[in-house]
């Protein structure tokens, strides 16, 4: 099934369509900017400071590394670290390596993308319903009918994938990003388990 087909069945273009589509456009860029903050700010501070600590005088320091390694080593003058057996000497392990990783603070959208897709749902089912008059005998009304019940219905399961899919996505997007937290965080630990000690 060609990609513009299953996008003609999901998308109608309803409210209900772009409230979904807003919040997990929204989410997703909220989820990137906290992996890149964990990432870069929390954990690049930590390894610059390993970087310096394998290479010696050769790396720049900044003061931010500057304060990791009084923090954690004591000095920031490579040729101070205190060493034993060949490690380096921590006086302090690194908190944000010695905590689990950040939960995402979003974990609701799942359930917000599906919940706006069944309200739309139910949304599309009244729309549907909103125009039939049973009681009619003429059988061109009937049809009218009929055509805005279909419609109706359309409204209603466009708007239940469409919740149903973003929420969907938006789980295999937490899953990911949890993913490389984790994966930055256990390799951090290993670097700095090979060069040091407490």
């Amino acid at each position: 099934m060609e990609i513009a087909k299953v996008w003609d069945i999901i998308w109608d273009n309803e409210p209900f369509h772009w409230a979904t589509a807003f919040v997990l456009v929204v989410a997703v860029i909220v989820e990137f900017y906290t992996l890149w903050q964990y990432w870069r700010s929390e954990c690049g501070t930590t390894e610059a400071a390993i970087k310096f600590i394998k290479k010696g005088k050769n790396v720049k320091l900044s003061n931010e590394v500057r304060q990791w390694l009084k923090d954690h080593l004591g000095t920031d003058d490579s040729s101070r670290f205190k060493q034993q057996d060949g490690n380096f000497i921590l006086i302090k392990y690194p908190s944000v390596l010695a905590h689990p990783i950040p939960r995402s603070s979003l974990r609701f959208v799942t359930t917000l993308c599906t919940a706006i897709g069944v309200l739309g749902t139910f949304y599309g089912i009244q729309q549907g319903l909103q125009g039939i008059n049973l009681s009619t005998k003429d059988s061109q009304e009937l049809m009218t009918a009929s055509t805005e019940l279909l419609m109706g219905m359309k409204t209603a399961f466009s708007t239940s994938l469409m919740g149903l899919g973003s929420g969907s996505i938006f789980t295999l997007v937490l899953f990911g990003c949890d993913s490389l937290r984790q994966e930055r965080r256990d390799s951090l630990r290993q670097k700095l388990k090979a060069i040091s000690q407490l």
